[in-house]
């Protein structure tokens, strides 16, 4: 499964070749046309291959399909495409740029010196490690070979990589070093046309990019591909080559006073990729205090209230839409239908295992538990998925989803009294860097922000791709009927086997009527219930931890209370 377009419900199934069939056209717009997509450059000489698209290039085919005619072997669609203006060929390359060299920097022996080969890439497949090289030829292109692409499984390519065993690479003095290296996911990969394995000829390939490289000018225009050279020599003891002039209203100020980079102002190592690279685009000044480096950023001044302002908060929650429930998609089996819980996230590690759940609060926040965070590890978020093991998934009757979306995590949020000891305040946001694309299998559940909202319920329900009662892992995603427990009773029962555990009013548990109770659910994911006056899904619980007797012993599982942390969550969401 992947991203569905908010104007489609069924929108792209693959059945042969380009047969595929769309819910609505789109209106083209500015200088494109509506052409036939054998004639739009963009999609390449695979245009009539979509089992060979990527993600993202199927997304844009949605969002820019406009017309279906019927031809003598079944559909042609037709696109919007401005083929007209987009520099082609030699114009994308910088003849004056690329490939620079200085004497100072050749060492002629095995290893190679950083910042010495710029344009190195490392091609990674959606499972797995490093399986090819490449090379950068301009800011959205890589150069390899077809027999690394012949399987259509690189997802990621890296960029500005030296050293495989260091986050942070530095020069043998320490006193240049480099953030750590640009994953960009794959757009498309463009094998000859003539390739030819089993001879061994036109073994050529390239590679577009979702998104340009950050190049930067460091100290010769040849170290372009370089993560900006804003270095980490200690806590935010940051070296760079270049300060940003800042525009649009932002000053420049003292990074501790911006809210972008909280609550981890002075410790980079917990940064994202993309706050490390907002901050190389932001860095203004650099200020000497008692021998240490003080960073000033561009940033908006703190915001005084007026018609103007960020939406932050609970406006950024949509009340009406949110943890939609009509009675024909309930079921009481384990597996869950498609569409069913549209919410669920899965976050997935820089080393491509998916290792925790969320779910999705609105277009740019997941909610998760703080012990799936600890290691700064989650790299992406995963909405829309249903069975791990289908591309696209189809209910009974036919009807498909787009494969799921992959988005980067922009920064995380761990509650800053989360307690991995005593499990306590285990809960987090996520913030994605871009909006996800809502649609009938990706939409937001609701949080119990009124007291219209909040229940005394005792049935809820827990959903994931958790552990099975016979200790395998479920490839669809499945959900288990619970009871709740009250919090004296929990601990009571938990002490029988770890004497202990703690239950505290920030968190609550429930139980299943038999040995499955506590395994369908993933770290992380919600423990939820329906909304009487609201007829709507309403999250109340965070998976944080249970005694993992999994179809072995019956045992309750233990959740952050959500309604507990309403507060927390909601000042830190904006737009």
């Amino acid at each position: 499964m992947q991203t569905f377009p908010t104007v489609l419900s069924v929108a792209l199934l693959i059945a042969t070749i380009c047969q595929i069939v769309v819910a609505q056209f789109n209106q083209c717009t500015g200088s494109e046309r509506c052409i036939t997509i054998n004639e739009c450059s963009h999609f390449g000489p695979h245009f009539n291959e979509p089992a060979r698209w990527s993600d993202s290039l199927r997304s844009e085919f949605r969002a820019k399909v406009c017309n279906r005619e019927r031809g003598t072997g079944g559909n042609v669609y037709k696109v919007c495409c401005d083929n007209s203006n987009r520099k082609r060929g030699l114009e994308v390359l910088d003849l004056e740029g690329c490939g620079a060299y200085s004497e100072d920097r050749i060492a002629f022996g095995n290893d190679a010196k950083l910042f010495q080969y710029p344009w190195m890439a490392l091609l990674k497949p959606k499972y797995g490690t490093f399986l090819c090289g490449g090379t950068l030829i301009n800011e959205r292109y890589v150069l390899t070979a077809a027999h690394c692409l012949k399987n259509n499984d690189i997802a990621i390519v890296r960029l500005g990589e030296f050293d495989l065993h260091n986050t942070t690479d530095c020069d043998k003095r320490g006193e240049l070093c480099a953030l750590p290296p640009q994953d960009i996911p794959v757009e498309r990969g463009i094998l000859h046309e003539n390739y030819s394995g089993r001879r061994k000829v036109n073994d050529i390939a390239l590679i577009r990019l979702s998104e340009p490289a950050s190049f930067n000018d460091r100290m010769h225009s040849a170290v372009r591909i370089l993560t900006g050279l804003v270095v980490f020599v200690a806590c935010c003891q940051t070296v760079t080559a270049q300060f940003n002039q800042c525009t649009n209203g932002e000053t420049c100020i003292n990074i501790r006073e911006c809210e972008r980079f909280s609550p981890h102002h002075n410790q980079p190592a917990k940064w994202s990729p993309s706050l490390r690279e907002e901050f190389q685009k932001r860095v203004c000044q650099r200020e000497k205090n008692n021998g240490s480096s003080v960073f000033k950023v561009c940033c908006g001044a703190p915001s005084i209230p007026d018609e103007t302002k960020r939406m932050q908060g609970l406006e950024l929650l949509d009340l009406e839409h949110c943890g939609s429930y009509t009675d024909d998609k309930i079921s009481y089996g384990q597996d869950a239908k498609l569409f069913q819980f549209p919410w669920m996230a899965l976050l997935k590690s820089k080393t491509g295992n998916l290792f925790c759940g969320g779910t999705l609060i609105n277009e740019r926040y997941v909610l998760t538990a703080a012990h799936c965070l600890v290691n700064n590890d989650v790299a992406f978020v995963r909405l829309g998925e249903y069975d791990l093991n289908s591309t696209i998934d189809c209910d009974k009757h036919g009807e498909c989803a787009m494969p799921p979306q992959e988005i980067p995590v922009e920064r995380t949020f761990s509650h800053e009294d989360y307690s991995g000891r005593y499990k306590m305040n285990d809960i987090g946001l996520i913030r994605l860097a871009r909006r996800a694309d809502l649609n009938d299998n990706v939409l937001p559940i609701c949080l119990p922000v009124s007291p219209a909202l909040r229940t005394k319920q005792t049935i809820f329900f827990v959903v994931g791709w958790g552990q099975t009662h016979n200790a395998l892992f479920s490839n669809k995603l499945q959900y288990t009927k619970l009871n709740l427990v009250q919090n004296d009773a929990c601990q009571q029962q938990l002490r029988q086997k770890d004497k202990f555990v703690r239950i505290v009013d920030s968190q609550m548990c429930a139980i299943g009527s038999d040995l499955s109770d506590n395994c369908s659910g993933d770290s992380g994911g919600p423990l939820k219930s329906i909304s009487i006056q609201h007829s709507r899904y309403v999250q109340y619980g965070v998976v944080s931890f249970g005694l993992r007797t999994c179809g072995k012993q019956s045992a309750p599982g233990v959740y952050t209370k959500v309604e507990h942390y309403i507060d927390w969550i909601l000042s830190r969401l904006e737009e």
